[in-house]
């Protein structure tokens, strides 16, 4: 019976605490604090309840049982260990056994071939409470070696008597075993969970970004209620089929992209080298399967952090990629090839186009009612969530830009797709499906999800798309290509806009592609270039082109299986992170040798901003609240020297803005 009453009030008591340590930070979700009370004082008024409704049923109704005592013992240590159930990385299903002895963590995101893109490990920070230690110099000599610390500064820090410190973090759990041999008192070993992205910006905008266990962009903020331990539900991610489940992810569940690294990482390398030779401020590479709609690679510049993000902003990257910025003439020559293919007919050939007809002698009234028919400026709705609270003024420029006649690149190359897809009009997906530990098993993509829109007929599209890909000044041996330079010139605000802008095309293979990719670069501006950037002309951007189109090759088709997720994270990532954050560390005491930190204002910041400013010290920021920054200890002006911990306390405004 008493079993029966502890698996009654478990869901209330395993609940976790959401707290994380991202490179160096300490974050507590905003509020949580008061309801984990008020959940306590609830578990205890009904235990209390449940031990005298036991006690009158053990006196007048039972025979005195010893064993009924113990389970009463054990029932009311409960409260006692109501911290420390709080402090695991979530909730132990019994029926699972072989669950128990590993930590529940946010769920990995995969790409295609089951390579980690976000993943996050358990981790300790050590507290110690230097009152305790009868010799300090002893302490600081057995600690040094397992924490890889000078003993001097072990030293330093323990100085400080009062209260507790942290004395490092991201410890490992071998380190933690040995840190416990010891048998030291006053120290404790406290698991945190932190979040960590490989590739770093190659994928950043495309993932987004965790805080406080929160996913807050991207694919972390879409798919929040999937990633974080616990049952969720067909409305969370209704993409996938359920195979009639009414709920999944019991304990954890990790979801898997269509997105192939890859190829991810060669665009990217390929956009940055692009934008450096040619001084381009921004720029992005988006690779499709332009039958489905799938997305293959993702790639936005300025590039965007997920591990720091609160040394950039993302909206830039995110801009580069769903901005209404460039101009329809981009593609304009595209446009006139598929009008002209109607115009004379489907059984006859389309002549190349003359210097003297441009646009195939069509008029702009004709070639507006094809840019129509063919829905090649169908506005595609901003599939990845951003954290800034300026999204709303975002999406009155994107409309503004709209009505303009500007497109995005997103919108650019599912509008193209329909050309050479034989005339469907699909949508953007990345999602292929996630695995749940608890059934043990995929749950893929349900397909009927987007079935795609026929925008022409079987015939017509077969016959559009053979003159677009047979067209001989737009075609090379490996696949197609097109290219394309722009002046424009908008009004944002009242206000004169000049961009500098380039449009490259690529698919493979030649009769019916299989990867579309749309690579484009905006130069922002018509001032004088510098002398050290190369010239902008076609044939470098055909060239481009070509050194692209073998890099396409073998990343189409789709994936109809997938490796099970390893029981261990890739080490080799893991390592990766002990380093970027060794390396971290290194440039900030390299910074500050020749300086005495002091304590910046923070009053009146948001939380980015905040972070921005206290980052390049190298000390742990725990957070109180939600909203701007109200309140900071240290003081302002105060020195940073010896501290360990800054303080923000944050309170919500009506009208927040970064």
């Amino acid at each position: 019976m008493m079993e029966r009453f502890k698996r009654l009030f478990r869901p209330l008591l395993d609940k976790k605490k959401k707290s994380v340590s991202v490179s160096g930070y300490t974050y507590t979700l905003p509020g949580r604090p008061l309801r984990e009370e008020r959940r306590k004082g609830l578990c205890l008024v009904a235990l209390t309840v449940l031990l005298v409704v036991i006690l009158v049923r053990m006196i007048f109704f039972l025979p005195f049982s010893l064993q009924l005592l113990r389970d009463m013992a054990g029932l009311v240590k409960l409260p006692v260990g109501i911290s420390e159930v709080i402090e695991q990385e979530g909730p132990i299903d019994e029926s699972f056994p072989e669950q128990q002895d590993r930590p529940i963590l946010r769920g990995t995101i995969y790409d295609r071939n089951m390579e980690e893109m976000s993943v996050s490990y358990r981790l300790f920070s050590l507290l110690v409470q230097p009152a305790e230690f009868a010799d300090r110099d002893l302490v600081a000599d057995r600690l040094a070696p397992i924490l890889a610390m000078e003993k001097q500064l072990i030293l330093q820090r323990l100085q400080y008597t009062d209260g507790i410190i942290e004395l490092a973090d991201n410890l490992e759990i071998r380190q933690v075993e040995e840190v416990e041999e010891l048998h030291l008192p006053g120290i404790h070993c406290r698991p945190v969970e932190v979040r960590y992205y490989p590739d770093h910006a190659v994928a950043g905008q495309l993932l987004g970004f965790v805080s406080g266990n929160a996913g807050l962009s991207g694919v972390e903020a879409l798919y929040d209620a999937v990633l974080e331990p616990g049952e969720f539900r067909q409305i969370n991610i209704p993409a996938v089929n359920f195979s009639g489940h009414d709920a999944l992810g019991k304990t954890v569940a990790d979801i898997v992209l269509t997105i192939d690294m890859e190829l991810q990482r060669q665009l990217d390398k390929a956009l940055e080298e692009y934008r450096k030779r040619k001084g381009a401020s921004s720029g992005s590479a988006v690779a499709i399967d332009p039958d489905s709609g799938r997305i293959l690679a993702l790639v936005s510049q300025p590039g965007f952090d997920p591990n720091y993000f609160w040394q950039t902003d993302e909206q830039k990257a995110h801009r580069a990629l769903f901005a209404a910025r460039y101009d329809q003439k981009l593609i304009r020559p595209l446009l006139a090839q598929a009008a002209a293919t109607f115009e004379v007919g489907m059984d006859r050939k389309v002549l190349p186009v003359a210097v003297s007809v441009p646009d195939y002698g069509l008029s702009e009234e004709l070639l507006q009612e094809y840019w129509l028919r063919l829905d090649l400026g169908r506005l595609i709705p901003d599939f990845l969530p951003v954290s800034s609270s300026r999204k709303g003024a975002f999406s009155e420029e994107i409309h503004a830009a709209d009505m303009s006649g500007l497109l995005s690149p997103v919108q650019m190359v599912y509008g193209l797709a329909t050309l050479l897809n034989s005339g469907r009009r699909v949508e953007p997906w990345f999602l292929n499906g996630l695995y749940d530990y608890t059934e043990e098993r995929f749950f893929l993509r349900d397909f009927k999800a987007s079935p795609g829109e026929r925008i022409l007929s079987p015939v017509q599209g077969i016959r559009l798309r053979r003159e677009m890909l047979g067209d001989s000044l737009s075609s090379e041996e490996g696949g197609f290509l097109f290219a394309d330079i722009a002046s424009t010139v908008s009004e944002q605000n009242g206000l004169s806009v000049h961009h500098i802008q380039d449009l490259l095309l690529a698919a493979v293979p030649r009769e019916q592609p299989e990867v579309l990719l749309l690579f484009t670069v905006d130069y922002g501006t018509l001032g004088p270039r510098p002398p050290e950037v190369e010239s902008r002309d076609l044939n470098g951007l055909l060239g481009l082109g070509r050194n692209l189109l073998p890099v396409l090759v073998g990343y189409g088709g789709s994936v109809e299986t997938f490796a099970e997720p390893l029981p261990e994270k890739n080490p080799g990532n893991l390592r990766r992170y002990f380093f970027s954050r060794k390396l971290s560390a290194a440039e900030v005491k390299e910074n500050l040798v020749h300086a005495e930190p002091l304590m910046p204002s923070l009053i009146g910041l948001s939380l980015r901003k905040g972070l921005q400013q206290i980052n390049r010290y190298n000390i742990n920021v725990r957070i109180q609240g939600s909203g701007r920054i109200v309140g900071q200890i240290p003081a302002v002006g105060e020195p940073l020297t010896e501290t360990e911990i800054c303080e923000l306390i944050l309170e919500k405004e009506h009208d927040e803005h970064d």
